[in-house]
């Protein structure tokens, strides 16, 4: 029973290999097609019969494999790289798989180079991956020393990138304390012109109430005329400073406006017209306290900005991270997938081993009796 049943098997696995050598005899004829056609730089063509070489030969991942490498010469590394997954993932010829696990970290660290001049926390997460598939091919193969070359290469790639985002960083909190500097003085600027604009009210109010006479008020008119365009000055050195800051154009328009109110006060004082310095002081102040409101609101935006894109570095190398281990748990699974009917035919024929001896052991010892016929 067990013998015929062992013979179809092996008449049908004959029947199957040969339908597979002559598709293979095809495919292979697709494959070197496609290969004249790669060397020759036409990688579209060379797809095309990678492609005829599939339907021929749907179980064989030699022409993914030539497939991924053409998608890669043409910089579609999207395609490339899951053509390379799938042929490391699901191939059981571990040379073609250490090969597409090489392929996929050459693929992974070109798409991070891409991402340089970008995100830089994405460039990184993609040379991290490089370096976990080269490790892999380097466990298949430990003589493969591009393999070992290449990770050395993506470490200083990526000591270098996080260089650059510590510089941001420190850029950035740089910003942040100049701003806070800035909006310091605009607010001593501030408390000054309001304080000039008290003393131009008070100067007033006394020579209304006789406390001074004409000549004192207007001496007193004079120094603070002196006094405004000193403001006048300090105001524009501080607006100058704040065109500088790319980013703060609401708060430079702003406080541009106040210098020309305080130059008009300053010429009603000397011409001891308090009722038109106030107003032109009270402009001042106004133009200066929309500046430093501008300011602040630009800082919380910044702020705001930065603290986002922390969180969306965090989530998008926690949603990686879960990516990647996803990924090698279906390769996982699918090479253990594969190798459990292998496993499954050897503990078959382990079972049938052991039955067997256990059977002789409780056959009798018989002799062996020659036959003259």
């Amino acid at each position: 029973m067990n013998g015929k049943k062992y013979k179809i098997i092996i008449i049908v696995l004959a029947a199957f290999s040969i339908h597979q050598f002559a598709c293979a005899d095809n495919a292979g004829d697709l494959v070197q097609k496609g290969n004249s056609l790669y060397r020759a730089d036409k990688y579209s063509g060379a797809i095309d019969q990678y492609d005829r070489a599939i339907q021929e030969a749907p179980t064989a991942f030699e022409p993914k494999f030539n497939k991924a490498n053409s998608y890669f010469r043409l910089d579609d590394l999207a395609v490339a790289i899951d053509l390379f997954r799938e042929v490391a993932g699901s191939s059981k010829d571990m040379q073609l798989v250490e090969r597409a696990k090489y392929n996929l970290g050459n693929c992974l660290f070109a798409r991070g180079s891409k991402q340089k001049d970008g995100d830089l926390q994405k460039s990184i997460e993609d040379f991290q991956s490089a370096i976990t598939h080269w490790r892999s091919a380097l466990e298949l193969d430990p003589d493969n020393a591009d393999a070992a070359k290449n990770i050395e290469v993506a470490r200083l790639t990526i000591k270098d990138i996080i260089d650059q985002i510590n510089k941001q960083k420190q850029a950035q909190e740089e910003q942040q304390k100049k701003r806070a500097e800035q909006v310091k003085k605009l607010k001593e600027l501030l408390d000054k012109q309001n304080g000039l604009s008290r003393q131009t009210q008070d100067t007033q109010d006394k020579l209304e109430k006789g406390q001074i006479d004409r000549p004192a008020a207007d001496q007193k008119y004079q120094q603070l005329s002196q006094q405004q365009t000193g403001l006048q000055n300090e105001t524009q050195q501080a607006a100058e400073e704040l065109q500088q800051d790319q980013t703060a154009a609401a708060a430079v328009q702003e406080l541009a406006k106040a210098p020309p109110a305080q130059q008009r006060a300053a010429e009603n004082l000397s011409q001891s017209q308090p009722e038109s310095a106030k107003q032109s002081q009270s402009t001042a102040s106004e133009h200066i306290e929309k500046a430093i409101e501008a300011l602040t609101e630009q800082n919380k935006k910044d702020k705001q900005q930065q603290d986002q894109q922390q969180q969306q570095q965090q989530d998008q190398q926690q949603e990686n991270q879960e990516q990647q281990e996803e990924e090698q748990q279906q390769d996982q699974q699918k090479q253990d997938q594969q190798q459990a009917p292998d496993k499954t035919a050897e503990q078959l024929l382990e079972k049938e081993q052991r039955e067997k001896k256990a059977r002789q052991a409780l056959r009798p010892n018989r002799q062996r009796v020659e036959k003259d016929w």
